[in-house]
Order: structure tokens, then C-alpha cells, then sequence
């Protein structure tokens, strides 16, 4: 079960009773696929690209991914410590304004959760030799994406909800990154489900970790890196409207 987690192995196919018993992570459709191989000696047609392979890489950056949203929860109680004790409003009496204090936390949350975690990874490939097959640079650029989304997310969660925000952040990221495929691929079972899937920011990010690991450019994912952009721009506006009208009316 570790190897088909870490990614080393898609399946493990074993022999009982004069037929295959195939065990994954994957989705049914990558079942019937290694199936197919083992009884007509050949994967289906259409099917031979390479797009759903998930590599180590890709898994990796899937449980980053998961363990970034929910630091990014921890590290945004800075802001929150000075809001509840209206520290945040005292601040606001000198000459900082409202937009330039919100980007100065969000810079130091988003330095917080880059540094530590590109060092790790580079720590890992380099010291570890564990095969990663992406460059430093494409990391870099990997880890700063999930690192603006869960910054983003986290001021905004944390703008909507005055209580228990880290509590409820922790079972949306829970659902949601199970949903994008962070650890096991739910793609091909359900239309609905997978419509509903293609929603999430998270999804957007695993489709682009996996295509460049299997070689492709990033530039190639053009639609993903704007679809999440888009996400980290929005939530992290959102957020700051939302708090904006709440000083309005005083409740900071």
C-alpha cells in the first residue's frame, strides 16, 4: 500500500484462482485499464497518452498542498490576534492604512509557507535522492502557487467567519482536496461528481502538477494558471472588502 501511495507503483496485480486481482489508488476507469492489459495483453484505444499518470512528484505536491491550507489557517491568527484585541484598529490610527497592513501579512504568511516548504522538497531531491521529476525552478513556481492560494483562502475564511474559522477551514480542505485527487484520483466514476470536482482550485493545480511531471510545459496549462490566479485574486479581494465593511460598521 505504501508504494501505491507514494506513487512508485500505479497497481499491484496479483494471480487468484486463474484470474487478476487488480488493487489501486487510482479510479475505476485506471482499474479497468491495467485489467484490460493483463487479459488482452493491451491498453484500451485513446487511452495510451500518459495524462493520467500521477507520479511521486505529483503526489507530493498533493500532500503540500493539504499541509499549506492548513498552515496557512495557523499563521493567519496573527491578523486575527490583532483584530479580537483591536490592536488591528489601534494600528490603523497611525499613518498605515488598512490595504497596506492586510499586504504586509499577507506577504509575511505567504514567505512563511514558501521558504520552508521549497527548502524541505529541495532538501528532499537533492540530499534524499528521491526522484522528483521537476526542476528546481518549476518548483518554485509549484510551491509559490499553493502558497498565494492558501494565503488568499485563509484571509478570507478567516474575514467571513469571526469564530471557529480554523475548525471549519479544516474540514473544507479536508473534503475538498480528497474531491481534487491530492491522494487518490476520483475522476472518470461520476460525470456530476466530476463537473462538480473541476470547480475546486485544487483540482486546477493537481491537473498541472501532473501534466508537467509527465513532461509538458507550463505554459501548456494556460487555463489552469489563470483559473488559479483567478481564485488568488478574488478570495484575497474578497477577504479585504469584507474586512473593510466590517470596520465601517465597527464591528473590528
Amino acid at each position: 500500500m505504501s508504494s501505491l501511495l507514494s506513487g512508485k507503483y500505479i497497481a499491484i496485480v496479483e494471480v487468484k484462482d486463474g484470474s487478476y486481482e487488480v488493487s489501486t489508488i487510482k479510479s475505476e476507469t485506471e482499474k479497468k485499464k491495467v485489467e484490460s492489459f493483463f487479459i488482452n495483453g493491451k491498453i484500451p484505444e485513446g487511452n495510451q497518452d500518459g495524462r493520467t499518470l500521477k507520479g511521486a512528484g505529483t503526489n507530493i505536491l498533493g500532500f503540500i498542498l493539504m499541509i499549506l491550507l492548513m498552515q496557512g489557517v495557523v499563521l493567519i491568527t496573527l491578523y486575527t490576534q490583532d483584530r479580537d484585541s483591536r490592536t488591528f484598529r489601534r494600528i490603523l490610527t497611525a499613518p498605515v492604512s488598512e490595504r497596506l497592513y492586510l499586504f504586509v501579512q499577507g506577504i509575511f504568511t505567504f514567505a512563511m509557507l514558501f521558504i520552508p516548504s521549497y527548502l524541505a522538497v529541495v532538501v528532499t531531491k537533492v540530499v534524499f535522492g528521491v526522484d522528483i521529476k521537476f526542476n528546481f525552478g518549476t518548483l518554485a513556481v509549484l510551491i509559490g502557487i499553493i502558497s498565494a492560494l492558501s494565503t488568499s483562502l485563509a484571509l478570507f475564511i478567516a474575514s467571513v467567519l469571526e469564530r471557529n474559522y480554523s475548525l471549519a477551514s479544516s474540514g473544507i480542505y479536508i473534503i475538498t482536496c480528497i474531491l481534487s485527487g491530492c491522494y487518490i484520483s476520483f475522476t472518470g466514476s461520476s460525470r456530476i461528481l466530476d463537473e462538480l470536482c473541476n470547480i475546486l482550485p485544487q483540482k486546477a493545480y493537481m491537473t498541472l502538477a501532473q501534466g508537467v511531471e509527465n513532461g509538458k510545459g507550463l505554459l501548456q496549462y494556460n487555463r489552469q494558471l489563470i483559473y488559479l490566479l483567478f481564485w488568488i485574486l478574488a478570495l484575497w479581494l474578497l477577504g479585504s472588502v469584507i474586512i473593510g465593511r466590517k470596520m465601517e460598521k465597527g464591528v473590528y
